[in-house]
This record gives structure tokens, C-alpha cells and sequence, in this order.
């Protein structure tokens, strides 16, 4: 991210982890848009057609790299700057990897879906980042809270939600406070996250701001498809708005397993792989040891009528975090 209407360089990296030197390679990157201006070409690029373009001669092996560069100026108006198309061509015919876009974002905050990304994992683990949302769920029990962005880029891929994690430090903000976060990115348990070690990197800057929709929860049969499904979704506000059956009774974690009643199923065994699972959890990260310091407790054969909050990630499984107890 850079401050508004400024100039900045891009570095493509291109490095060589096979066990041969190749030569003559040609790198090339999509030409920017009318919003950027090309203030100079570096390291012998030059600029044809809609590409910008350089011929690397070597390239050794075992990891061999090389750093290409160029610089822009950006139009203040700009939201971001996206390299979404590159890649190498070789004298070779050599299969190249999937375009992951590249994005510079003008005014120094960097969004959630961009944080959260289109995969699996986040683009900026372990990178430094300040960005913006609507604080969801307060949940101290799990040490931290979440956010949303209440706009978003309307990429359905591409989650809008965030997990802020605090530590030991007192959560100070409550739902529907706006606020800006900077913090360091990180995945524990594979759940993306920005991770504050001091309040002054939370700035409330509103108060009082409406909450986004929740999204109805309604996974596909299969595992895989769930996945995926749930994925694009992880850190935002989500409802069970119909009735649905517990298949597993709450466990010693606070963890109830739920299928929409629609699909008749009365119980899952343990093991059993199905995409319709919905985890409601008890919004800690407590062990209990009998049902008195349980929130609630479910047996199989319960309908649960409602829940929201947001949808968290942790061992091994999609779960939403109750902003109140579920109806019952």
C-alpha cells in the first residue's frame, strides 16, 4: 500500500528452482491502465504492444534469481493498482503456474478480502497491515474480535470477514464500532488473522455503524464443495435461518454438529465425511468438564431454530461463533 498519488516501483522476482540453467527467457507483464503512468522501465525492459517486456539471457539453476523492476505513478482517484497477467516464456514449451494477481492499493489500507485472498491461505502472511471494518463479535473467551469490511470488492471468492486476535490485551470496542487495525498477519490453526501486540494499533473511528447481513449457512453434500464453500466465507457474519437437527451431541469443547433438517438426517457417526456439517460453537476455547460451565449443552435429535455470528476456522473445522445463545 502506498500514500495516494504517489510514485511507486514494482519488482517481479523470477527465480529458477529446477536442476537445469535455462537461457533466454523472456518475462513479460500485462501493460498497466490509463489510471498509471510508466515513468521509466528498468533492468532493459521495454514496452511493447499492451506488455512490458525483458529478456533474461540466464538463468542458473537451484535457485538462481533474478529482480525486474518498473515504476509507476498512480491517479490519486485509484483505488489500487492490479498486475493480474504475467508470466515467462521459455524456448522450451514449459506449462506456466496459475497468475496469482498482484496489487498495490492507494491510501495505505489494504482490505480484508484482499488480506483474506482467493485461496486458502493469505497473500500477506506475516506482512504488516492496516485496514478497516465494522466490528462483528466480541468474544474475549477466544481472545480477540471480528471484523467486516461492509462494502467489499462483491467477489464472491473472496471473504469479507477478519479475525483480530488481541492476546491477553482487554478488548476495548464493541459491535458496530468502524475501526482501523494494523497488525501482522498471521495463520494459527489456518485461520487468517491480524495479530496486535498494543491498543494503539486499533483506532475506532465511528461509532454505531449497522451490521452487514448475515449469509445463510446451506453447504453442499460434499466435502470438498463444503470446503470451499465455508472457505470463502471465514471471518464473516453467518445464520442458520431454518431449522436444523444436532447429529452430534456438544462436546467437551463447546462444539455441537448440526445438519439443516431438510436433508433428514437424525445422526452422523464419527468419521463419517459429509458437507451438510454445521459446527456451532460456544464462543470460547474452554474444555468443560461437565455440562455446569457449558453455555449449552445438545443432545442428538435437538432442533435448533436459529444462531448467528461470524464463521471462525479452528482445528480442523468451520464454526460459528453465537453472538447469543442458540434457539432451542
Amino acid at each position: 500500500a502506498v500514500t495516494p498519488g504517489s510514485d511507486f516501483t514494482v519488482t517481479l522476482s523470477l527465480e529458477n528452482h529446477t536442476e537445469q540453467g535455462l537461457k533466454d527467457l523472456t518475462l513479460w507483464a500485462e501493460k498497466p491502465s490509463a489510471e498509471f503512468t510508466i515513468l521509466e522501465l528498468k533492468d532493459a525492459g521495454q514496452l511493447m504492444d499492451d506488455q512490458i517486456r525483458w529478456t533474461i539471457t540466464e538463468l542458473p539453476e537451484n535457485g538462481g534469481h533474478v529482480e525486474l523492476h518498473y515504476r509507476l505513478h498512480m491517479d490519486p482517484a485509484a483505488d489500487y493498482y492490479s498486475l493480474e497477467s504475467y508470466g515467462v516464456e521459455l524456448p522450451s514449451a514449459v506449462e506456466n503456474s496459475p497468475t496469482i494477481p498482484l496489487r498495490v492499493f492507494n491510501g495505505g489500507i489494504v482490505p480484508i478480502w484482499a488480506i483474506q485472498g482467493e485461496s486458502e491461505h493469505s497473500p500477506y502472511r506475516l506482512d504488516d497491515v492496516t485496514t478497516t471494518g465494522v466490528v462483528t463479535g466480541v468474544f474475549p473467551d477466544l481472545a480477540g474480535f471480528w471484523i467486516q469490511d461492509p462494502v467489499g470488492d462483491h467477489d464472491p471468492a473472496t471473504s469479507e470477514g477478519l479475525l483480530i486476535s488481541t492476546g491477553e490485551l482487554p478488548i476495548e470496542v464493541v459491535p458496530g464500532d468502524f475501526v482501523q487495525v494494523s497488525g501482522n498477519v498471521r495463520e494459527i490453526s489456518e485461520q487468517t488473522q491480524v495479530f496486535i501486540s498494543s491498543l494503539d494499533q486499533i483506532r475506532i473511528l465511528s461509532h454505531g455503524t449497522s451490521l452487514p447481513m448475515p449469509i445463510a449457512l446451506d453447504p453442499p453434500s460434499g466435502l470438498e464443495a463444503a470446503n470451499e464453500f465455508y472457505e470463502a466465507l471465514e471471518g464473516m457474519l453467518v445464520e442458520v435461518d431454518q431449522p436444523a437437527t444436532v447429529v452430534g451431541p456438544t462436546s467437551r469443547y463447546g462444539e455441537t454438529f448440526t445438519v439443516l433438517s431438510k436433508h433428514g438426517l437424525d445422526r452422523v457417526i464419527r468419521g463419517e465425511e459429509t458437507g451438510w456439517i454445521i459446527v456451532i460453537d460456544d464462543g470460547s476455547d474452554s474444555t468443560h468438564y461437565d455440562q455446569s460451565t457449558m453455555a449449552f449443552a445438545l443432545t442428538v435429535g435437538d432442533q435448533l431454530d436459529y444462531v448467528s455470528g461470524p464463521l471462525a476456522y479452528t482445528y480442523g473445522d468451520y464454526k460459528v461463533e453465537p453472538l447469543e445463545p442458540p434457539q432451542v
